[in-house]
């Protein structure tokens, strides 16, 4: 499963890849949500039985063994933390559903 976002115009459909350093400011509050909805999607589909405890405490691990995404040390300069779980930008509801 990959970790792409993609942006559909009138015209076509894009993949945003790596941000311009620009834009990257904007970009990361976004895409650390994507990215950790992607990674409970992923850790759900290896264990059904998965807790919000124990996805919290493997979530650094899970983002630095998923291969063909860009790693989070890129995007963020550095690497995802429980703490983003606990960011007020980050819904929680999405971590109980």
């Amino acid at each position: 499963m990959f970790s792409k976002i993609y942006i559909k115009t009138k015209f076509a459909w894009y993949i945003l890849g790596s941000p311009s350093i620009q834009y990257r400011p904007f970009f990361k509050p976004f895409w650390i949500k994507h990215r950790l909805l992607h990674l409970l999607v992923v850790a759900s589909d290896k264990n059904s039985r998965l807790t919000y405890k124990e996805f919290k405490e493997t979530v650094q691990d899970l983002d630095e063994t998923e291969i063909n995404v860009i790693p989070s040390s890129f995007i963020l300069g550095r690497n995802l933390t429980e703490s983003d779980l606990d960011s007020p930008d980050v819904v929680r509801l999405h971590f109980v559903i």
